[in-house]
Parts: structure tokens; C-alpha cells; sequence
């Protein structure tokens, strides 16, 4: 099962990649906010206030369109390695192998 925190994670990183998030000041916030999720009940309510239910749905099928074998702890991960102001640089097939090509570390 996927912890709230995970998923809260893997929400942050597809909306970036998404554009929906286009501040790094902004970024860095949900980010920390995502990281301080310790149980499902704090999660219901930051998710009630972000509209979670619609963006997750929208964030399922920008992972079904992007990712082969994508799970929410995937984009987790790589939400921790992205800094902030500079995002992340890697070739292509580093970027595969270290997020999202099976086996997963």
C-alpha cells in the first residue's frame, strides 16, 4: 500500500511536470508541505484543499501517456532529487535508469 506521503510526493513532481507548478518558490513549498505528511488524515485535508481527487485523475493519465511502469513511489524519488531553480539534468537514458526502468533499486 502507498503511504499519503508518497502519494502527496508523486503529486508535486507530475504537476511540475506538467507545468502546473511554474515558481520554484511555490515548488518548494508543496514540496516541503508533501514531505510533512506523516498520516492519511493530514492528507485528506491538504488534499481537500488542492482539489487532489481531480488532479489525480489528470496525473494517472499523464503517467499512462509518459511513463512505462510508473508507480506513484517512481515519481516520489524523483521529486527528492530535483533542486530548486535548476530542476534536474540528465541524458535521457540516465534519467530512465535511475527513476523508471524495472528492476526498481
Amino acid at each position: 500500500m502507498v503511504s499519503a506521503q508518497t502519494k502527496m510526493k508523486a503529486l508535486v513532481a507530475a504537476r511540475l511536470m506538467m507545468g502546473d507548478i511554474t515558481d520554484w518558490t511555490i515548488f518548494e513549498k508543496e514540496r516541503s508541505t508533501a514531505g510533512q505528511i506523516a498520516n492519511r488524515r493530514t492528507a485528506r485535508s491538504v488534499s481537500s484543499q488542492i482539489g487532489y481527487r481531480e488532479l489525480s485523475s489528470e496525473i494517472k493519465n499523464f503517467i499512462n501517456k509518459n511513463f512505462m511502469s510508473c508507480e506513484y513511489d517512481h515519481l516520489a524519488r524523483l521529486l527528492d532529487e530535483i533542486k530548486v531553480g535548476t530542476g534536474l539534468s540528465l541524458r535521457l537514458d540516465e534519467f530512465e535508469e535511475k527513476f523508471f526502468r524495472w528492476p526498481f533499486p
